[in-house]
């Protein structure tokens, strides 16, 4: 098992299936493969394992001794596992084998054709340590950008405020005229009518 995976638990299975029959021969020998086994988390302690089990089968003819003939079927397995510690949701919960299943045959007259399928299941997950690092990189290149945004955008802010501040300012070169000295009225377009003189009538 790899370094960086912990084990939850491991939980022994056992099922029987029935294999088909051939008339003239008898079920000698079979063998079992499970290729994957896949989870489905129900809850933080209860676990759904389900994968597609390969049997080959092969059977020697009655009539004539030493002479064989195979088949293939496929059943599944499905097995819930209850584990003694809670298991976050959003773990990456891995399910194996811990070593290769024993398939056999059962014997008597009732179990005909009936084989027998066992194995152990182990559950892992990735090790705690592990995990809190991978976390913490992730929330450090989360958070940089973010950082890093703040900091433009406060710098630009503080650009923009010294330049408005700039253009507020008066040029000491320039005579900047006095607020204080009142500019004549004049009505819009005075300066054509010509001026009128008053004169007094004489007096009689």
């Amino acid at each position: 098992m790899p370094y960086n995976l912990r084990t939850v638990t491991e939980k022994s299975f056992r099922v029987t299936w029935q294999l088909p029959s051939y008339s003239g021969s008898s079920l000698v020998a079979c063998g079992a493969d499970i290729p994957a086994l896949h989870c489905w988390q129900q809850a933080e302690d209860r676990i759904l394992i389900y994968g597609k089990v390969e049997l080959t089968a092969c059977y020697e003819s009655k009539e004539k001794p030493n002479r064989f003939h195979f088949a293939s079927a496929v059943r599944y397995l499905h097995l819930q596992i209850t584990t003694q510690q809670t298991i976050e949701t959003e773990s990456d919960i891995k399910a194996n084998l811990a070593a290769s299943p024993s398939c056999s045959i059962l014997s008597g007259q009732e179990q005909k054709n009936e084989v027998q399928v066992e194995g152990v299941i182990r559950l892992t997950t990735p090790a705690v340590q592990e995990r809190v690092i991978m976390r913490k990189m992730e929330a450090e290149q989360i958070s940089a950008p973010v950082e890093n945004q703040l900091v433009d955008r406060t710098s630009l802010r503080l650009e923009i405020d010294q330049a408005q501040d700039k253009e507020s300012l008066p040029n000491s070169t320039e005579s900047v005229p006095d607020q204080r000295q009142r500019v004549p009225y004049f009505p819009r377009g005075a300066e054509s009518i010509p001026p009128v003189i008053w004169s007094m009538p004489e007096r009689g």
